[in-house]
């Protein structure tokens, strides 16, 4: 029974301390009771995380319709010349950063720290912190110098670079952006679904064939027929032929890859029940010296873009079988 007591009184005591550690005279406030700024997201412009070793950008950018483009920046650390050595990955960002855009729209501050101390900035990890986060948005530049996380969450404490102030920052809207590139990465080849699609013109240097979609029958895949002969026998190698390049995915970005430079192997274009342009898909090589390259490019990805090993060759061996 003493041993109990004893177990109670260490346990009230350590929540004590713990309480203590947590509010130490700080304004603690209500989760979200409180935000650093607000803005509209979709007149954010730009959000940039930088650390010691690496830099994640995502920009909107507007040409041939508004979306946002993404790179990681790596540094090797350790290095005179490390600049040289920097790798930059790009990708086109997913609607995943919806949720990224609307959290630093309004980050919820869970704490004000006020102005802090040199002990309080190294106690939190402020004190030559090389980690920071800018988001521009509307003609406004919001700057936070990073700290180390609250014990026990992913909470982060921060510092606003234009007061000057502290505050414990929600670790939601950070968190996601030191992987950016694995969570953020558009792998679909278009916006569109296949529902959506009514005709497929398949064209290659051998000729071109257009197909019409019928609804989707039991099968649970749909059937394409000839265009002239609408009411004909389903061409099932075609159909194999869509539902294989239905499941390919984005497997790179290569925004420095010249696209005038690379030969149209063949060109896939999609149309809806009205006639009007869905999208396309292009299969593109590099047949020059060395050895050939395949790429893929759609109205989607808006730069050339290589799949999964052998996909891109196996697509044309199937397009061989369809002209």
């Amino acid at each position: 029974m003493k041993s109990v007591l004893a177990y109670t009184i260490l346990l009230v005591a350590s929540l004590g301390l713990a309480y203590q550690t947590w509010t130490r005279g700080d304004t603690v406030l209500s989760p979200g009771s409180l935000t650093l700024w607000t803005v509209d997201m979709d007149k954010i412009s730009s959000i940039v995380y930088e650390a010691a070793d690496k830099r994640v950008a995502i920009e909107r950018r507007e040409d041939e319709g508004p979306y946002l483009w993404g790179s990681v920046t790596r540094s090797v650390l350790g290095d005179s010349v490390s600049a040289a050595n920097d790798t930059t990955t790009e990708f086109l960002v997913g609607q995943g950063a919806d949720g990224l855009l609307a959290l630093l729209a309004a980050p919820r501050i869970l704490r004000n720290l006020g102005m802090l101390n040199a002990e309080r900035e190294e106690e939190y990890g402020l004190d030559g912190s090389l980690e920071s986060l800018v988001v521009q948005a509307d003609r406004e530049t919001h700057e936070l110098l990073l700290g180390t996380t609250v014990f026990g969450t992913n909470d982060r404490y921060v510092r606003d670079a234009a007061s000057g102030r502290a505050y414990v920052l929600q670790g939601a809207a950070l968190g996601s952006l030191v992987s950016a590139e694995q969570v953020y990465s558009e792998t679909r080849l278009h916006a569109f679904t296949l529902d959506a699609v009514a005709a497929v013109t398949v064209r290659t240097e051998r000729g071109e064939r257009t197909m019409n979609k019928s609804s989707t029958g039991s099968s649970g895949s749909p059937s394409w027929t000839p265009t002239d002969a609408p009411f004909g026998r389903p061409d099932q190698t075609f159909a194999n032929f869509m539902e294989r390049l239905g499941q390919l995915w984005v497997s790179r970005y290569e925004p420095s890859i010249d696209r005038g430079a690379l030969r149209e192997v063949a060109r896939i274009e999609y149309v809806d029940a009205a006639g009007n342009s869905l999208g396309h898909t292009e299969l593109l090589l590099s047949d020059g010296d060395g050895e050939p390259v395949y790429y893929l490019a759609t109205e989607h990805t808006r730069v050339p873009i290589t799949l999964v090993s052998g996909a891109a060759e196996r697509l044309d061996q199937d397009l061989a079988q369809l002209l």
